[in-house]
């Protein structure tokens, strides 16, 4: 960086537009216009200085979030504090608010903008925009323009299930492939197979509606939708595959590998049980406390180095703390995955999920449904109970959201494939020749310690980590223009 942009940066990170002395400052008031947490309003501020960062130094036109352009709209209301103060004071020069004009060409002009801003975030910074606060285009310009204010004392909010929340380009890309239509096609004959017995005779007293069932047709028509139900989550699986967006995709690091096996809980473990072995950490097995011991090798892990700078000398923290002060470089580590196509969305975790999970619930509760209005032949205690082994066993199969893209799976499994000997050996050699301590801990987990030097890494690790990711509304450039997000 040049010098006037190191302390453009400098003076950026010590500002806060939160008034000393002020009851409810404006950090708390972004936090409650947007339901959001004081964390994540805070993350979101720092984002937002930020964001003005790169409006000053990109040389390009730039596009916020939506949620940094949520913490931009409402420090304007603050005319003093952002004109005066933030502009002339802080960044040298105004930045203008320009919203979209609408229209296709308006929204193709802000979503290569925004594409621009996130790579000279990564410029600029060294690492990923948070993909909690930063997500991607289509999420950007698809989803988030849909907010509008609602009065909760007058209305209810109820979310929609986010499996059902495809936009209609997505749909038409998912339906219109071969793989997907055969799979509903055959899973709709058994449903007219079956239910083609069924009779309806109505009566004074009686309206039968279902087939006479047996334990027999049960398991015809359970066992195929649950194998179609199973098939399709693979394949639902793979239609979700994000092409990467670096061209490095190839290559991950031992922490992107560590948060892929065991999301940030591995991360924390790997990094701790790094840092123990190079006589940084000192661990207290009985009282699971973490405090420093000794000064970082020039050669660490930029993950390593944030995690060391965020305790303090002589300061006593157990593993919570210290993911909860590195949550957002985990964040950074989780957004790199993403870009490199290797997580699912929460939407796309959902649909993987719970279509494949409704259609195996079909077979038992039609199985139900008989015994409760009397169509069934047979022992209805018995079929109550294989009715309810039904449910179970289709919960366990299916309600276990994946995390990992069908690329992300791919490149886990070709690793782990390569250094199967690290589970043995936790501080042998990886299949490149480099030290396989991180990748050891990151593929198999803490447990691979358990007999060696660092058992004591075991009683800290946290919970979730054991053995076993419309139209554009705004834009910005330089002194000029910005435009909402």
């Amino acid at each position: 960086m040049k010098e006037e942009q190191i302390k453009l940066r400098t003076r950026l990170e010590n500002y806060t537009p939160d008034e000393i002395g002020a009851t409810y400052p404006f950090t708390k008031r972004l936090a409650r216009d947007n339901a959001w947490t004081l964390a994540y309003a805070e993350r979101v501020v720092t984002e937002y200085k930020r964001f003005a960062f790169l409006a000053m130094v990109a040389g390009h036109p730039v596009t916020p979030s939506d949620q940094v352009d949520q913490a931009w709209h409402l420090h304007m209301l603050y005319t003093y504090s952002y004109w005066e103060d933030f502009c002339g004071n802080v960044l040298g020069k105004p930045l203008h608010h320009q919203p979209t004009k609408g229209g296709s060409q308006e929204r193709d002009k802000f979503q290569d903008w925004y594409g621009r801003t996130k790579e000279s975030y990564l410029e600029f910074f060294g690492e990923h925009p948070p993909s909690d606060i930063w997500p991607d285009s289509k999420k950007r310009f698809g989803e988030d323009v849909h907010y509008i204010r609602v009065n909760t004392k007058r209305s209810w909010v109820i979310p929609k299930p986010a499996f059902i929340e495809w936009d209609s380009r997505e749909a038409k890309h998912l339906l219109s492939r071969s793989i997907l239509i055969p799979s509903l096609a055959v899973l709709l004959t058994i449903l007219m197979v079956t239910l083609s017995g069924c009779s309806l005779s109505i009566s004074q007293q009686t309206v039968q509606a279902f087939p006479v069932l047996d334990f027999g047709s049960f398991l015809q028509f359970w066992l195929p939708s649950l194998a179609i139900a199973i098939g399709l989550r693979f394949i639902l699986k793979y239609l979700e595959k994000v092409k990467p967006s670096d061209e490095e995709s190839s290559e991950i690091n031992p922490y992107e590998l560590a948060f892929l096996s065991g999301k940030k809980e591995r991360c924390i473990t790997v990094a701790l049980a790094n840092l123990a072995h190079k006589g940084v950490l000192e661990i207290d097995k009985s009282e699971k406390t973490i405090k420093l011991s000794g000064e970082l090798p020039d050669n660490a892990h930029a993950f390593e180095r944030t995690l060391f700078s965020s305790i303090n000398s002589g300061e006593i923290v157990d593993a919570e703390t210290v993911r909860e002060r590195n949550e957002y470089n985990l964040d950074s580590i989780e957004s790199g995955l993403f870009s490199k196509g290797m997580l699912l969305s929460d939407a796309a975790r959902n649909r993987v999920t719970f279509i494949p999970w409704i259609i195996s619930m079909i077979a038992p509760m039609i199985a139900l449904a008989g015994v409760l209005f009397g169509s069934f032949n047979g022992n209805t205690s018995e079929m109550i109970l294989y009715t309810m082994v039904g449910v179970v066993v289709s919960a366990i199969v299916f309600l276990r959201m994946p995390w990992r893209s069908f690329l992300g799976d791919r490149k886990l499994s070709e690793i782990k494939l390569q250094n199967t000997h690290l589970y043995s050996a936790p501080y042998g050699k990886t299949s490149e020749g480099a030290s396989g301590l991180a990748l050891s801990v990151g593929l198999f987990g803490p447990d691979v310690l358990r007999d060696t030097s660092l058992s004591e890494v075991i009683s800290v690790c946290l919970d979730g980590d054991s053995s076993e990711g419309g139209d554009g509304d705004g834009g910005c450039g330089g002194c000029g223009g910005c435009g909402c997000g």
